[in-house]
């Protein structure tokens, strides 16, 4: 949850480089910090976190065995959720969540309001179903400490507020604008700061939507109309019939218990069609493909994937002279792979409302009736970053919907509502990046829940709509939760195999570091044998050795923790790889699993540059603001802010960051 309004935090971090640029006292900074900070104190004061699930009362109190009920019990008592289920129609009737009640927009007063925009005008433009659905959830955000919010049922029964975007800027169109678009997205319940219509016009001069427009495009203040920063994160089931609801219940609570130890849960397939983008871009796969490294830092962007010591990657590729290890793309592979269990499918290529298309060249298409096929026991999470309109959950049955509804499929998918972007000759398509920063929120980030690394993927591709490429709004618009945005995903975290007597975890609290800093690093093993094992332990950056610790004795059924410090001070700027080798010389029967490897990515840059983009600026500053106060434990603790390392996000982090402003490498 964010702890500071986004309007208040533009003009404090002004405040702050001001005074430090006019060298005013520590004290009267740290004074002026505490007064312009102003908190969603009532929220943070709440010891339990929040959720909601917004219900079409058809779906409530049904009687069958996988209810909403029953996933409401199953949070409430295996989570740290404090589970509501609250009817639309409850809501919708309640004068206290019109325009001009204590969350609406009529009401200047109201704690999401924006001090950039005017007092409305037109009071029933914020009184549709959508406002009204948004205040009770403002409602639920700040009274009942709400983070995750659940909708259940198809547009019809629970509609979205359908944003404006434009393809201007796109690399793929040749920097023109050539497409205008109106795209249902739930960025609109989620980010609650602001009316998303500061110029108040129905639609605008390309007869799309007014709501969401850009600075361009805004007749008013010359503001961006979109809240960026999420208070909550918004997902949405949309079963047709109980049946489907029961699939959607019963296969999300499925997920949720899983031991940890499954063999399906390291297993990733990347896959793609033909794009006929050219150079890098003709095939699909080559996206998809960026995934499957612990680190991809192409388009100077450094974000993390799949680390190939822990996740067996799977490579689906259509291309008739692709590498020899490659899986053809046929409809009988697909289920076969799905059928064996596999728990990320993410592709690339193109799409339509009910398939991912071959493009009529190579491979077979995957359609919706295809999902129907499948036996799976085990349920993936579905990606789909670059296919057009196969998350057109709004208007059709699309195949995202399809792969949650069905008896089997997935247990949550993400599709493109409307067009994906891809790009030519090169892999710089906004929305796969949007999909590289979603794997890099859990493995980069640390965060967990399902919701919470999606608005955290759209925060962090920011840089692109500051570069003024229209097509990264509509691609964060685009990209949907079909399925439960509190799931907490089961990623493994150590290199254990079926059949390992030692197993290894490694951990490293942070992604970025500075030089001259002192990191710490843990390594675990786990001896499951019925013998004493002897290890032998390197710590490497790069190729350079770290640390090392010769003849560690770890007795059968035992667990040990080694704790290595990393000095920083004689490495040049840079990414580097941490990598631990464990050699095993006794006690491990199987002779290739006599060596152990793990890995971890690192960048070493300059102090005050938190987000590694060489830089030291203003999105550095915001960044940790908006997280001021969070420590160790909290949801919102995210440990490349804390730069100090000293568990706690707070004055000193500010100033060692502005205190570097303006500084590059």
């Amino acid at each position: 949850m964010n702890l500071f309004r986004a309007d208040r935090r533009q003009c404090s971090v002004s405040i702050l480089l001001g005074l430090l640029l006019a060298g005013v006292a520590f004290s009267s900074f740290l004074y002026v910090l505490e007064d312009t900070f102003i908190s969603s104190s009532k929220a943070n004061d709440l010891s339990e976190t929040g959720f909601v699930i917004i219900t079409d009362p058809s779906f409530e109190n049904t009687g069958i065995t996988w209810s909403l009920e029953r996933l409401r019990d199953w949070h409430n008592q295996n989570d740290t959720l404090s589970t509501y289920i609250v009817d639309m129609n409850d809501i919708l009737s309640d004068p206290s969540y019109f325009v001009d009640g204590p969350f609406g927009d009529g009401n200047t007063s109201n704690p999401y309001w924006r001090s950039d925009e005017d007092a409305i005008s037109n009071l029933s433009m914020f009184n549709d179903t959508q406002a009204i659905l948004r205040n009770y959830i403002r409602y639920a955000h700040h009274e009942l400490n709400v983070r995750y919010v659940l909708l259940v049922g198809d547009e019809d029964k629970i509609p979205t507020r359908k944003l404006s975007a434009d393809g201007y800027g796109a690399p793929a169109c040749g920097g023109t604008t050539i497409y205008y678009e109106n795209i249902p997205t739930h960025i609109y319940y989620a980010c609650l700061n602001g009316t998303f219509n500061d110029d108040e016009d129905s639609t605008h001069l390309h007869k799309v939507a007014g709501w969401g427009e850009n600075a361009t495009h805004n007749a008013d203040h010359n503001i961006d109309e979109v809240d960026w920063d999420h208070e909550v994160a918004v997902g949405r089931i949309t079963p047709h019939n109980n049946n489907e609801l029961g699939n959607v219940i019963r296969k999300t609570i499925a997920y949720m218990e899983l031991s940890g130890d499954e063999a399906y849960l390291s297993r990733v397939t990347l896959a793609g069609h033909h794009l006929g983008f050219g150079g890098d871009a003709e095939w699909g796969i080559n996206y998809s493909k960026q995934l499957g490294n612990a680190t991809c830092n192409d388009w100077n962007h450094l974000t993390y994937g799949f680390n190939s010591s822990i996740f067996t990657s799977t490579y689906m590729d259509p291309n008739p002279n692709c590498p020899e290890e490659h899986v053809d793309y046929t409809d009988e592979n697909v289920r076969s792979i799905f059928d064996e269990g596999v728990h990320v499918w993410y592709q690339g290529g193109h799409g339509n409302p009910t398939e991912w298309s071959n493009n009529g060249v190579y491979g077979d298409s995957w359609d919706t009736f295809d999902v129907t096929l499948l036996e799976n026991e085990f349920y993936p999470l579905i990606y789909a970053a670059l296919p057009c309109l196969s998350g057109r959950w709004d208007d059709t049955n699309c195949l995202s919907e399809q792969f949650v509804n069905d008896d089997h499929g997935a247990f949550a998918s993400i599709m493109n509502s409307r067009y994906g972007w891809g790009s030519y000759d090169n892999l710089h398509s906004t929305s796969h990046y949007i999909g590289r920063e979603f794997f890099d929120a859990y493995f980069g980030e640390g965060h967990v829940r399902l919701g919470d690394i999606l608005f955290d993927a759209f925060r962090d591709s920011s840089w692109l709509r500051d570069a003024n490429d229209g097509t990264i709004r509509w691609a964060c618009f685009d990209q949907n939760i079909i399925g439960n945005p509190a799931v907490k995903m089961r990623f493994p975290s150590s290199s254990q195999e079926e059949g390992d007597v030692i197993t290894i975890s490694f951990t490293i609290p942070k992604t970025i570091t500075h030089q001259g800093y002192l990191l710490p690093m843990n390594v675990t093993f786990q001896n499951q044998g019925n013998v004493t094992a002897t290890l032998n332990v390197t710590i490497y950056a790069n190729t350079t050795e770290i640390g090392h610790v010769e003849s560690i004795i770890l007795d059968a059924a035992n667990i040990m923790t080694l704790t290595f410090t990393w000095n920083t001070t004689a490495f040049n700027l840079g990414n580097y790889t941490i990598g631990t080798v464990v050699e095993i010389t006794s006690g491990e029967s199987d002779p290739e699993q006599s060596s152990i490897f793990c890995e971890k990515p690192i960048c070493i840059t300059i102090l005050g540059d938190i987000d590694a983009d060489r830089d030291v600026d203003i999105y550095d500053v915001v960044k940790i603001i908006g997280v001021y106060r969070s420590q160790t434990g909290d949801p919102n603790y995210k440990p490349n802010l804390d730069i100090n390392g000293d568990g706690i996000i707070n004055i000193y982090d500010v100033v060692i960051c502005t205190s570097h402003y303006g500084q590059s490498w």
